[in-house]
């Protein structure tokens, strides 16, 4: 098969300039590319027919010019608006490593415009010590503030 390395995880936003500052602004991430077309049908090219015409912003963290991405995508036909949970199938929580937890907890209480669902926790996960907190995205998406301990 070949595998080489992971390219992108998809995050489906209701609205993309709302999601893309929330990005940017929030947690820190770069824009790589941007893309738009909406003629495109390729989710009809892949077996989901409907029409998709789209919006999306590549993203990036750190110097990692190069990805992997978070592909920030608005897409013209809507699904569902109900987010996935933490115990649910599928992706349902981005971890991003950041340098202190704790500060970057007290920062984002301090704007008072992201809902943060707890206070950093420190947990063993194998043989990691890990101190991470959660909070939402504007459309529910799960992000997880990590730091290995």
């Amino acid at each position: 098969m070949g595998v080489r390395r992971l390219i992108h995880v998809n995050v489906v936003c209701s609205n993309l300039e709302r999601s893309l500052a929330f990005y940017t602004e929030v947690c820190g991430a770069r824009i790589a590319t941007e893309a738009e077309d909406r003629s495109d049908d390729f989710l009809g090219a892949m077996g989901f027919p409907g029409g998709s015409g789209y919006r999306a912003r590549l993203l990036y963290f750190g110097d990692a010019l190069n990805g992997p991405y978070i592909d920030l995508l608005e897409w013209d036909v809507k699904g569902g608006p109900t987010p996935l949970g933490p115990r649910d199938t599928g992706i349902p929580r981005l971890a991003l490593l950041v340098e202190d937890v704790d500060e970057s907890h007290a920062e984002l209480g301090e704007r008072g415009d992201v809902k943060i669902l707890g206070a950093p926790l420190t947990h063993t996960v194998g043989s990691h010590r890990v101190r991470a907190f959660l909070f939402e995205d504007p459309d529910g998406v799960l992000i997880e503030f990590a730091q290995f301990v």
